[in-house]
């Protein structure tokens, strides 16, 4: 294998779930009473504008999600970044594993259903430019999970040809179905994250507790 593909919240990042519930907590204003397990994995300004499409006032809806958007983007910023924040990786032990992976000349690349922004944000808090080599967000590409375009990009910027060359990890469904999409060489679900084992089992090709556990 060459290139590592690895999501962020529930994988790297451990946010205690905060990102599914400030988008819960945001929507809710309009009376969305959807299952979030429904958007693991998805881009998250894509799910504001389908709840706001199904459950918003009847006429021109671009305004309001808009501004759900930002009220969600301010309300996630104060949940990781603020004083009663508890942000932290998911395994002390992931700069080095990490680095242990680039000293193999294994190309670390992260990508997310955040905002370009938010992701670097994150990014610079735990300091990964020193034991990542590429990111790349939803943002970046034409359509997020469960189409392989992020995957596809941090394939081309690293001089990947091959997606079988590819290991793609997740702890949801979408991100299982972002690698099948693909044609990643190894799928790997893990269990730090959203998605049961049961869940996970049915779209990867291996099952892991943490990042950490996953020899290459």
């Amino acid at each position: 294998m060459r290139m590592i593909v690895c999501d962020m919240a529930g994988k790297i990042i451990n946010e205690h779930g905060l990102v599914y519930k400030t988008l819960f907590n945001t929507l809710k204003k309009i009376g969305v009473k959807e299952d979030i397990k429904s958007w693991y994995g998805l881009e998250k300004r894509h799910v504001i504008d389908m709840m706001v499409d199904k459950y918003g006032p009847y006429g021109d809806k671009k305004e309001m999600k808009k501004n759900m958007y930002l009220d969600f983007q301010n309300n996630l910023y104060e949940a990781y970044f603020g004083k009663k924040s508890e942000l932290s990786l998911i395994h002390p032990n992931i700069p080095n594993y990490f680095n242990d992976l680039r000293e193999k000349n294994i190309v670390v690349a992260l990508n997310t259903g955040y905002n370009r922004d938010f992701q670097k944000k994150i990014i610079d808090y735990f300091n990964m430019e020193s034991y990542i080599d590429d990111y790349v967000s939803s943002e970046d590409v034409p359509f997020g999970r469960p189409e392989p375009f992020m995957i596809y990009k941090l394939m081309k910027q690293n001089n990947i040809h091959f997606p079988k060359d590819v290991i793609k990890v997740g702890d949801t469904k979408i991100d299982m179905l972002e690698g099948k999409s693909a044609k990643c060489g190894m799928i790997v679900g893990v269990l730090s994250g959203a998605d049961s084992k049961k869940e996970l089992e049915r779209y990867s090709t291996h099952i892991i507790d943490n990042i950490t556990n996953l020899k290459i």
